[in-house]
């Protein structure tokens, strides 16, 4: 077993800790056991989303959770990135909640999942940024924006998307399942950088969005975010984009069925009809005749910065698809 030797800044702890990858970091009464590779990878995916989401060195987390690993790693995440970690017993009442995140000025607040609804109306009274879940088993939104899974969450998609929009971006919804993160994630900055096809939900609008939004805004960001089956209304006008040289990032999240009228149904009546695709997978079957090439899910956001040099291409995703058309 290798020693560890001393060091004073927490990220060179971390590198020399993981050198010792066989070394035991934690093993909690459950029987789970995280090594020092561990700690480093799972701090490491929270400290990202934290930066992400705008938190920054000497900013404040306020954090109300159960003991446990994922805490830990909290913990240590913030360690990493020079933010403060502001704990806060569970046990606390809901004033006194108010008073601490009041005094503390938290930039975001990391609490349990049955106690969000409670706590989102208390940091908007203290003027917390935002609040995400962590419970004790490691599930929550928060290891959700950071997640692993494959297919893609949706939330991975959007937590990555939301650290690279500017301020003065275009961010157009087309979409039913997949689009709704959108509307809790991704935050317009200034007016008008928000469109949608409204309280009626008419699906396919998102392309004409986009050539008008390209057009209007012709140095700023456009994105246009959609379901697989909104795509299937109008995705035909990619080629308007491409002919015109109207350069404009399409995130499509492909999970092959309609996702608003097939969920609903089967909570009231315990089954579906016609909410699934029929045949293989349309949506992919079309995106993988337009490329040659794919895309890991931690490649997203540099493509996105670079969608420019992306003429005319579309990438597959396990689970969603990067069109950039140029």
């Amino acid at each position: 077993m290798r020693k560890m030797t001393f060091a004073r800044d927490p990220n060179d702890w971390m590198e020399q800790a993981a050198r010792c990858s066989d070394r035991l970091f934690l093993r909690t009464p459950e029987g789970r056991n995280f090594s020092y590779a561990d700690l480093r990878e799972h701090s490491g995916r929270i400290a990202s989303v934290l930066l992400r989401r705008g938190v920054q060195s000497g900013d404040r987390v306020a954090v109300q959770v159960d003991k446990s690993a994922e805490a830990v790693f909290l913990y240590v995440a913030c360690l990493r990135m020079g933010a403060v970690f502001v704990p806060i017993n569970v046990a606390n009442t809901p004033n006194e909640v108010e008073y601490f995140l009041r005094d503390s000025q938290p930039r975001a607040a990391i609490v349990r999942p049955q106690d969000r609804m409670l706590i989102e109306s208390l940091a908007r009274n203290a003027k917390v940024a935002w609040v995400e879940t962590l419970a004790a088993d490691g599930t929550g939104s928060l290891p959700l924006l950071a997640s692993e899974a494959d297919p893609i969450h949706p939330m991975r998609v959007y937590g990555e998307l939301a650290g690279v929009l500017d301020d003065d971006a275009v961010v157009i919804g087309d979409g039913g399942d997949f689009v709704s993160y959108a509307g809790k994630y991704i935050e317009p900055g200034r007016p008008g950088g928000w469109l949608d096809p409204g309280p009626y939900g008419c699906l396919g609008t998102g392309l004409g969005y986009a050539i008008a939004a390209r057009l209007a805004r012709p140095s700023d960001q456009v994105v246009l975010l959609l379901g697989d089956g909104a795509a299937g209304f109008s995705l035909m006008d990619a080629d308007t984009l491409v002919r015109h040289g109207l350069p404009v990032v399409m995130v499509c999240g492909n999970n092959g069925i309609w996702g608003l009228e097939k969920h609903p149904m089967q909570a009231i009546y315990g089954y579906d009809v016609v909410a699934d695709y029929l045949w293989g997978r349309p949506t992919e079957i079309l995106i993988d005749s337009l490329t040659k090439e794919d895309l890991e899910v931690r490649t997203l956001r540099t493509r996105l910065v670079q969608a420019g040099e992306m003429a005319g291409s579309a990438i597959t995703l396990p689970g969603s698809a990067l069109i950039a058309a140029r």
